[in-house]
């Protein structure tokens, strides 16, 4: 896969500062990656100290400058005080990068459809099997994750950008919220209202300089989609996973370096004229009929 590019080697975002909520999961830490070797400093956002340092840690190894800052994306005075720590830091905040987010075995159903003649067991079960079973408070803890988790964030650090007259928001979705995946109901609608409030997001702020788009992934292996894609018991890719395989044409998982380069152009000049956009990153998943 596509080794790291140096600093040295391009450098199209110096003088910008770049904010990555999920900065310490995978995906999340390769884009700070790739943002910092265009030139950014960068400020990372998690609950995680630890796997935010290893983030910071793992930047300035690439002679990057890198914040970790410790903040929930559901806590909105938790954000405010974040963009007052990394303004104090770094003067700026020219780009945020909403990552944080991911699937939930509690908000997760056994079956793919409900079978002809099946009899519900009742609500709120601990292991579920249909949507009669996820139990509320784990469908809006991951609903919220998802959607709120870009939401709160994104009121958070948008002052920034609207006083500066410029700034540029990149929101991360899933190929889940435009074709819904079985078994992931409150995931998939937490992305949907990603895609839709990046659109109108787009179109509120794009008089006061400040573009708002939106990268789709397939499916890549992080630690909050494991359970699904791979045997806990093995460790072999999953009936599921294969089955996702088998619908994606280019017959594998993403990298997560494989994201970067949509993420690098839309923050670039040369995305100057796009806006509301939603990208996909899937290796062809969307595009495949299954037949």
């Amino acid at each position: 896969m596509s080794k790291m590019v140096n600093k040295h080697e391009i450098s199209f975002l110096d003088g910008k500062t770049a904010v990555i909520t999920g900065g310490g999961g995978v995906l999340g830490r390769s884009m700070t990656r790739a943002l910092s070797a265009a030139g950014a400093r960068t400020a990372v956002i998690g609950r995680t100290g630890e796997s935010l340092r290893e983030t910071a840690a793992a930047v300035q190894i690439d002679g990057g400058e890198c914040l970790p800052v410790i903040a929930d994306v559901l806590d909105e005075s938790a954000c405010r005080e974040a963009g007052e720590r990394i303004l104090e830091g770094f003067g700026r905040i020219d780009i945020l990068v909403n990552a944080a987010g991911g699937a939930s075995p509690a908000a997760s159903t056994g079956m793919e459809q409900i079978p002809a003649g099946f009899s519900p067991s009742g609500f709120g079960n601990a292991s579920p099997t249909t949507i009669l079973d996820i139990p509320l408070e784990a469908f809006r803890a991951a609903g919220d994750l998802n959607f709120l988790g870009t939401f709160i964030p994104t009121r958070a650090f948008l002052p920034a950008m609207v006083e500066q007259g410029a700034g540029c928001i990149v929101n991360i979705a899933s190929m889940g919220a435009e074709w819904p995946l079985t078994k992931s109901p409150a995931y998939s609608a937490g992305k949907a209202a990603v895609v839709n409030f990046t659109r109108w997001l787009a179109t509120h702020t794009a008089k006061a300089g400040i573009r708002v788009n939106a990268i789709s992934p397939g499916f890549f292996l992080t630690a909050q989609n494991r359970f699904l894609l791979l045997d806990e018991a093995t460790g072999d890719i999953s009936a599921r996973g294969r089955k996702i395989i088998d619908g994606t044409p280019m017959g594998r998982f993403g990298e997560p370096e494989e994201l970067d380069g949509a993420l690098l152009w839309l923050v670039s000049d040369s995305a100057g004229f796009v806006t509301g956009a939603v990208i996909p990153v899937d290796g062809g998943f969307g595009a495949y009929g299954g037949v």
